[in-house]
């Protein structure tokens, strides 16, 4: 099916810029080109730095697109819940107008909406406590059971996360949050609970000290990990400031 983005997949890099530039609706630049040569290799875990609004969300859809190919979900985590409704969207749309054969998965606590039964190349799109606390539970579970400390029948019951099946890439949005005191220790549990048999792409625009993340990533994940950044911006920043008067009516932005 030459309209199948995912059937017409190649892990060959000049083939699949080609296919991301066609998926995309535009050529790849420099940036995303370097990211989809990390993706493409799948025991290498990738952390792509940009400002906003200059091409991580393509960045995602490519590694999406990649796990969708090998036969794998995707799931895709951002900090809070508007976010993750507003990449629902997204991501609905993105895939009906790109010739993606897929479906989309939204959680986030307060609504639930799913995939149809069945469906091979889904991508679930969570908030970062929701993964957290699947990867928790299940690691939780699988480390009783190996202890002899969990109910063989009650683990039996519950089973695996049908969420976390299949799974091989996770694409953690915003992944600077790491650092936040309050909240940066749902990213941490997050990487470690999380299978070093499954991709990990985080996007930042912010992220400090990102050589320090990546080699934690490693040590933790033990995987390989690379950093692909880019520091132009594709939308301009413009600066202003408002001028006041003492009459209100002249008071002007400069």
């Amino acid at each position: 099916d030459e309209g199948d983005a995912v059937k017409t997949w190649s892990e060959d890099l000049d083939d699949a810029v080609d296919l991301a530039g066609t998926v995309l609706g535009y050529p790849i630049d420099d940036f995303q080109r370097r990211s989809l040569a990390v993706i493409l290799r799948q025991d290498t875990d990738l952390l792509a730095m940009a400002p906003t609004g200059s091409g991580k969300t393509a960045v995602a859809l490519l590694a999406i697109l990649q796990a969708f190919a090998r036969g794998k979900k995707a799931i895709y985590t951002s900090p809070i819940k508007a976010l993750s409704n507003q990449k629902y969207a997204e991501f609905k749309q993105w895939f009906r107008a790109k010739g993606v054969q897929g479906e989309v998965t939204l959680l986030t606590g307060d609504i639930k909406i799913r995939a149809p039964p069945g469906t091979r190349n889904e991508l679930v799109i969570c908030t970062s406590e929701i993964l957290r606390n699947k990867l928790v539970k299940s690691s939780g579970i699988r480390k009783r059971a190996a202890m002899g400390q969990e109910d063989p029948a009650a683990a039996a019951l519950a089973g695996p996360d049908p969420d976390l099946e299949r799974l091989g890439c996770v694409v953690s949005d915003e992944v600077h949050y790491i650092n936040d005191p309050e909240r940066g220790a749902v990213w941490e549990e997050t990487l470690m609970h999380l299978s070093n048999e499954v991709q990990l792409v985080a996007l930042s625009a912010t992220l400090r000290q990102p050589e320090d993340f990546i080699d934690w990533i490693a040590s933790t994940r033990r995987r390989k990990g690379e950093i692909v950044k880019r520091t132009d911006r594709h939308v301009p920043l413009h600066f202003g400031g408002l001028k006041y008067a003492k009459d209100p009516a002249e008071s002007e932005f400069v």
